[in-house]
């Protein structure tokens, strides 16, 4: 009997060794392995996402910007002005970063009435910004003006953008006969505005760095369809 008892308690006893301070050391150097991998996998996948996220929203900045400035710029012309034989160039001034031009796109009424449209890199955000300035009949003269102090409505049309860019300045400006007009000190002199016939628009939108990771490229030429004029007029 007392044999019996004793083979029956020596079948329930179990041999528990656990496991030892070794094996615990490797599995817990393969847990962090595998962490690590899945960590870098994971961060890698969110920067990838917002870079994408990133350059989709530059690329359509940049694309509704182009739309905005080859819209304007197609149909710049000059302005015609009571007492001068000439009329005035159709940029008021011209630069890498800023141009300021007469263009008759109506967008309010169905009169053909000229507004002075300026494009420039905003100081303080670094975007690119749009300010369009209506004219006012003069019934004495029969002409449009722009008197001092007229109202304007800017627009900003994107987030930083970078001057110059990879591809070169902002804005270049060419002949008609695609000669290039020298940009001393990056401004086009006055005796120059005249001659412009195209702009040469380069775009990068998204970062003030020209080749930053994210950033979207647009570049176009855009041919002034109703400038042909020569010098600037006089008084």
């Amino acid at each position: 009997m007392i044999t019996a008892m004793r083979r029956r308690l020596r079948s329930l006893v179990r041999d528990e060794h656990g496991i030892s301070l070794m094996e615990l050391l490797v599995a817990m150097s393969v847990t962090t392995v595998i962490l690590v991998a899945i960590g870098g996998f994971v961060t890698a996948a969110i920067k990838g996402s917002a870079v994408n996220v990133a350059a989709d929203l530059n690329g359509r900045e940049a694309s509704t910007a182009m739309t905005s400035m080859t819209r304007y710029l197609h149909v710049a012309t000059t302005l015609p002005v009571a007492g001068r034989v000439l009329p005035d160039p159709a940029f008021v001034s011209a630069s890498s970063t800023d141009i300021t031009f007469y263009t008759y796109v109506n967008l309010t009424s169905t009169d053909e009435q000229p507004i002075k449209v300026r494009f420039y890199q905003d100081p303080t955000t670094k975007g690119l910004v749009q300010t369009v300035t209506p004219s006012s009949y003069n019934a004495t003269t029969g002409y449009y003006t722009f008197p001092s102090g007229a109202a304007s409505t800017t627009t900003r049309l994107t987030g930083p953008i970078a001057t110059p860019t990879t591809d070169g300045p902002l804005f270049s400006f060419q002949t008609i006969s695609n000669g290039s007009i020298d940009l001393a000190g990056g401004v086009v002199p006055a005796a120059s505005l005249g001659a412009i016939n195209s702009v040469v628009v380069n775009l990068e939108v998204g970062s003030t760095s020209a080749g930053a990771s994210g950033n979207a490229h647009d570049q176009t030429t855009v041919y002034l369809l109703n400038v042909g004029q020569g010098a600037p007029s006089t008084p």
